[in-house]
């Protein structure tokens, strides 16, 4: 559980509010999975005075790989399934595709490879990779069925086997 402490001051008449965490919440870079605390992705931004740390608000870059991304953008990709990863991560790699430009690619193969089999979930995610693939035109709802039809049968043969003994 993090703990977060809100501090407010006034300073040259401007009232500056201020979030300390205690413990900083894990998040995942979106584009290597590098996980880490939300803190070591704060960008360093010139500061208004000499002598003040600032941050941006919005934008946050990866200490591993490097790549800038929204605040929003990391809080959101964290959160995600393996199946639902896959189905933003397909879309985000279609947008590099038809960008000729080879500087603006940001997603690191390697990485995400390794990080997937780490966390053991790399079949579900290349499993919904392949659907996403063949089927790009397709909405969520199609593969969220399909997911569910296939838990609900396991569940039974499950249930089946437990009758059974």
């Amino acid at each position: 559980m993090s703990l977060q402490t809100t501090l407010e001051g006034r300073t040259h008449g401007y009232t500056s509010t201020y979030t300390i965490f205690n413990d900083p919440p894990q998040v995942d870079c979106p584009f290597c999975l590098h996980r880490g605390p939300i803190t070591t992705y704060y960008i360093h931004i010139r500061p208004k005075r000499k002598g003040l740390v600032s941050y941006s608000e919005k934008k946050m870059r990866c200490p591993s790989c490097n790549t800038t991304m929204l605040k929003r953008t990391l809080k959101h990709t964290t959160r995600l399934s393996p199946e639902h990863y896959a189905e933003w991560l397909y879309e985000e790699w279609a947008y590099d595709r038809r960008n000729p430009n080879e500087s603006t690619r940001r997603i690191h193969w390697d990485a995400i490879k390794q990080r997937l089999r780490e966390l053991g979930c790399a079949n579900a995610f290349w499993e919904a990779w392949r659907f996403w693939k063949q089927n790009p035109k397709s909405t969520g709802y199609e593969w969220r069925k399909l997911r569910e039809e296939e838990q609900n049968y396991e569940r039974m043969a499950q249930v089946y086997e437990a009758e059974a003994t």
